[in-house]
């Protein structure tokens, strides 16, 4: 059994590190280029000094909030920013484990409510929904369970860690094969006649 953490970890490493090339100019590329580098820098910290790795994500998690901060928001705000960073930084490396795992469900919820925020506003501008949105949703809301379960019960969040690891390794190939741009999308278009949506599948191809 130990052996299934080593592999799996292995594995989303070289998926995941090629995905930023696949998402190069997108809306997301700073997000996804942070989670490619997540597992390598964690491994690569650990070797040189004894730290957890939920710590780690921890310091991470928050620079995947503010990758989804608009260059305006981000520049407005720097000094908040670097004041937050900080503090998190703080808490991630000195609190106890419990807390820690509280600090990272609660960023995990953060960077859900700022890409749920995003996709609700794309669908109100552009009039159609895109696959892309939905499939980046599903992985953050994994990733929330995933800490919500080791948060309440450790023996049991271990397993559903190797399920949800395994999950979001399937959804990486998604990534690695779509982009905002290239995704199927769902536009929603008005009857005038009668009143009603109707739902046209189409695929977009740049």
């Amino acid at each position: 059994m130990m052996v299934i953490p080593y592999i799996l970890l292995v594995v989303s490493i070289v998926i995941w590190i090629f995905i930023p090339f696949r998402q190069f100019r997108g809306n997301y590329f700073v997000f996804f280029l942070i989670l490619a580098t997540l597992d390598p820098l964690t491994v690569f910290i650990r070797a040189l000094i004894s730290i957890h790795p939920l710590r780690i994500y921890s310091i991470c998690s928050i620079f995947l909030i503010f990758s989804l901060f608009d260059r305006k928001s981000f520049k407005k705000r720097i000094p908040l920013i670097f004041t937050i960073i900080l503090i998190n930084t703080l808490i991630a490396l000195f609190s106890s484990f419990q807390f820690l795992q509280i600090d990272l469900f609660l960023l995990n919820i953060i960077i859900e409510f700022f890409i749920l925020e995003r996709t609700v506003l794309f669908i109100q501008e552009k009039k159609y929904i895109n696959l892309f949105h939905l499939v980046l949703n599903l992985y953050m809301l994994t990733l929330i369970i995933k800490y919500f379960v080791i948060m309440i019960d450790v023996k049991t969040g271990i397993n559903y860690f190797y399920v949800t690891s395994s999950f979001e390794i399937l959804i990486g190939v998604y990534f690695l094969l779509a982009n905002e741009k290239n995704s199927t999308i769902y536009i929603l278009e008005r009857d005038g006649k009668m009143g009603n949506n109707i739902v046209n599948k189409t695929n977009y191809i740049k």
